[in-house]
């Protein structure tokens, strides 16, 4: 998802009363509420209306929801994918991807997988490419809590 999908409720608001963007240390900010220096469009070498609309289409950092973070904690290992239905798992080895179905597969006879948000109710929306890519639980630790 692009910044703009992510944040967009909080950037209608914004936009509502007519603020102009900025983004500092990952954070929207009122333009004329933190110094040049600090906003982060600063650092691209374009105009800050360039800045703004190439942030707004850049896909989103992944994220986090304190819920997830706590379900991570608790596996301390593993792998998280998503299937083309939706559902997410957690699988005690690395799964791959087989194409065309639209599922993960994993070889050997000890391989363990549970469905998770069925059982804990979560979503991991703030991870634009786990039907892609199937996360180490470690990584997803590494990861900011949203909200």
């Amino acid at each position: 998802m692009t910044n703009w999908e992510t944040h967009a409720e909080e950037l209608k608001e914004f936009f509502a009363y007519g603020y102009e963007l900025a983004v500092g240390n990952g954070k929207i900010k009122v333009c004329e509420s933190i110094e040049c220096s600090e906003c982060d469009f600063s650092r691209e070498k374009t105009t800050c209306f360039s800045a703004r609309w190439n942030w707004l289409n850049a896909e989103a950092a992944p994220t986090l929801t304190a819920d997830e973070r706590k379900l991570c904690e608790l596996l301390k290992t593993g792998y998280i994918a998503q299937d083309d239905d939706d559902n997410i798992y957690h699988y005690n080895t690395m799964p791959r991807r087989v194409g065309g179905l639209g599922m993960w597969d994993v070889k050997g006879n000890d391989v363990i997988y549970t469905i998770l948000e069925g059982a804990f109710g979560v979503s991991f929306e703030g991870i634009c490419d786990l039907k892609t890519k199937a996360w180490a639980v470690e990584d997803l630790l590494a990861l900011e809590v949203r909200g």
